[in-house]
C-alpha cells in the first residue's frame, strides 16, 4: 500500500520506467510491479501449481534424468578452476608419504589432472595408513572409472542413502541394499563401510560387526559439516582403539551437535569429547 501511495518515489528508488538514469530490465514499467513482487505479500500470494497432484517419486526420477541429480538439488559447479587442476608436486608427495590417514572424495576428481594427482598421493602413503573414501556424487561429476580407481585405494568407504542405488548400479548389483554393497566392498578388500540415512539412522559395518544407531532428533540450524564431523569422529575414535559401538555413538553425538550450530566448523564444547 505504501508503494502505491507513493508512486513517484517508489518508481525512483526502484529504478522503474525508461526515464531513469539506470532503468531496470526486470521491471520495465509501473504496471509490472505487483507481478514481480506480489509474492512477498500474503494477500497477493497464490500457488501456481497444486503439487499434491504429482507423485513425489516420479518428480525425483524426472529431475535425475534432466539434471543428473543424486539426492540433492542441482548445484552449479564452476569448471576448469584450480580445484580441477591440482598439481602433483614433490612437496605434496612428501607430505603424503608421512600421513597416517587421508580422506578424499569423488567431486574433487572431476578434473583429470586432479584425479591423477589424488590417485598418486594415495599410492605413496605408508603401509598401514588409512584411506577414507567419502563419496560425494553430484550431477554428472563422477564416472565408473573414478569410483573404481578410488575403491582400489580405499580402506574405509562412506556413502548416503541417495548415493547407494547409483553405486550399486555402477557395481552391477541387482540388489540395492547396504548389505549387498558391503559384500561387494569386501570382495574388493574393503572391510569398513559407513552408511548414513540422514535424519533416520546410520549403519557402520566393520569386519563382521554391525552397528546401527538412530539419528538424534535436534532443532537443526545448519546441517553443513554434519557428515564430515561424523566421519572424522568415527574414524579418529576407531584409530584410538575405541570399540565400534562406542566410536559410532560418539560420531552420532558430535554430528547432531554440529547440526544445531551455524557454519561447518563451530566451536565444540570440550565435554563432547569426553
Amino acid at each position: 500500500k505504501k508503494l502505491l501511495d507513493n508512486k513517484d518515489y517508489s518508481m525512483k528508488v526502484l529504478g522503474i520506467e525508461r526515464g531513469n538514469q539506470k532503468p531496470r530490465k526486470d521491471i520495465s514499467k509501473w504496471s509490472d510491479l505487483m507481478d514481480n513482487i506480489g509474492y512477498m505479500y500474503d494477500n497477493n500470494f497464490f500457488t501456481a501449481n497444486n503439487f499434491s497432484d504429482y507423485d513425489f517419486d516420479d518428480v525425483i526420477k524426472v529431475l535425475k534424468q534432466i539434471f543428473g541429480i543424486v539426492g540433492i538439488c542441482p548445484v552449479k559447479v564452476v569448471e576448469d578452476t584450480a580445484y580441477d587442476n591440482i598439481p602433483l608436486t614433490d612437496t605434496a608427495l612428501g607430505v603424503a608419504r608421512q600421513l597416517d590417514l587421508m580422506c578424499f572424495g569423488s567431486l574433487a576428481q572431476r578434473g583429470s589432472v586432479s584425479h591423477k594427482t589424488i590417485m598418486a598421493l594415495l599410492d605413496v602413503m605408508p603401509k598401514g595408513a588409512l584411506r577414507v573414501f567419502d563419496v560425494n556424487l553430484r550431477r554428472t561429476y563422477y564416472s565408473r572409472e573414478i569410483i573404481e580407481d578410488s575403491l582400489k585405494r580405499t580402506d574405509i568407504f562412506k556413502c548416503n542413502e541417495d548415493e547407494l542405488p547409483v553405486l550399486c548400479e555402477l557395481a552391477g548389483l541387482e540388489n540395492s541394499t547396504a548389505e549387498a554393497y558391503y559384500d561387494y566392498l569386501k570382495s574388493n578388500g574393503i572391510y569398513c563401510f559407513i552408511f548414513t540415512e540422514g535424519a533416520v539412522q546410520s549403519t557402520v559395518y566393520l569386519n563382521d560387526e554391525v552397528s546401527v544407531l538412530p539419528t538424534p532428533k535436534v532443532d537443526a540450524v545448519d546441517t553443513v559439516g554434519a557428515g564430515d564431523s561424523f566421519t572424522a569422529t568415527l574414524v579418529s575414535r576407531l584409530m584410538q582403539g575405541d570399540p565400534l559401538k562406542k566410536a559410532h555413538e560418539k560420531a552420532v553425538k558430535i554430528s547432531a551437535y554440529v547440526c544445531t550450530q551455524a557454519g561447518a566448523m563451530p566451536d565444540m564444547p570440550a565435554e563432547l569429547f569426553l
